[in-house]
């Protein structure tokens, strides 16, 4: 069992054992007749054939090669249906942004690359409409620990989570800092989440 499903033990009984996080039951536990049932997203296995029987979604969230954003992971890999994931390596300028107007915007158009390059206003505004839309606070403070981070030790396991479709669905600041410092043409590793 991972150190964050260890983290999250909130409640044992005689039948069962919850992990809770951000409110939403991850995974539940029970004991039935000396055998261990395990219910991760709504699909039970036994131990016994726990790996014949894993969902990517089980795959992703147990992949050791990928450290996630928890926010992330509850509010968008949680509630969607996924058929497969890829750990690739892309062009920065490969990568776009699917903003609430609908519009698809390349990186470098984006709130957060734009502050970069001193456009410190812009990046507020952004930060209070991303606020509105999805209840996600981003903060000029925020945003630069996260550049003095990146700046200093790069965590590829840390990679950004992109659709099918190469938009950007998590790590647009840490592509938009990437892009800054190496350029457009510079290849990352990302995760590549192809929907059912």
């Amino acid at each position: 069992m991972s150190n964050f499903i260890k983290k999250l033990f909130i409640k044992k009984t005689a039948t069962s054992v919850r992990y809770r996080f951000l409110g939403i039951t991850i995974i539940k536990i029970q004991n039935k007749a000396d055998k261990k049932i395990y219910k991760i997203f709504g699909v039970k296995f036994t131990k016994r054939n726990k790996h014949k029987n894993k969902t990517p979604k089980m795959r992703l969230l147990n992949d050791k090669n990928i450290k996630f954003d928890y926010d992330f992971f509850c509010k968008y890999i949680e509630r969607t249906k996924i058929n497969k994931y890829k750990i690739i390596k892309i062009r920065l300028k490969d990568i776009k942004r699917l903003w609430h107007d609908g519009k698809l915007y390349k990186l470098e158009d984006c709130s957060p690359y734009k502050y970069l390059n001193g456009n410190i206003n812009r990046y507020e505004k952004y930060c209070q409409e991303n606020y509105e839309k999805t209840g996600i606070l981003m903060s000029k403070e925020r945003y630069d620990k996260l550049i003095s981070s990146v700046n200093r030790h790069y965590d590829e396991k840390m990679m950004p989570i992109i659709s099918q479709d190469n938009i950007i669905l998590d790590g647009q600041h840490r592509c938009c800092i990437l892009l800054k410092k190496y350029g457009p043409l510079h290849k990352i590793k990302v995760c590549k989440i192809y929907k059912e």
